[in-house]
């Protein structure tokens, strides 16, 4: 079975904390699976590759699929 399509509804930029505790300029991706959402993730700015975010909504949604599937 597909995943559902991953269909980004805003992008804005926002202050987060790294691992080490420092803060840092980060990218927040908001988004919904199909008819499930909204829902965020955010990415740091400086290391921001559109690709890699792109693979991360859609194992998101290959996750939330898995689990809407036990319904």
């Amino acid at each position: 079975m597909p995943a559902e399509e991953v269909r980004i509804t805003r992008i804005t930029e926002t202050i987060g904390r790294l691992e080490a505790g420092k803060l840092t300029p980060m990218l927040r991706v908001e988004f919904t699976v199909g008819e499930h959402g909204p829902f965020s993730q955010e990415f740091p700015r400086a290391t921001f590759n559109p690709v890699v975010a792109r693979t991360a909504l859609e194992e998101f949604a290959r996750q939330l699929q898995q689990l809407s599937q036990g319904r």
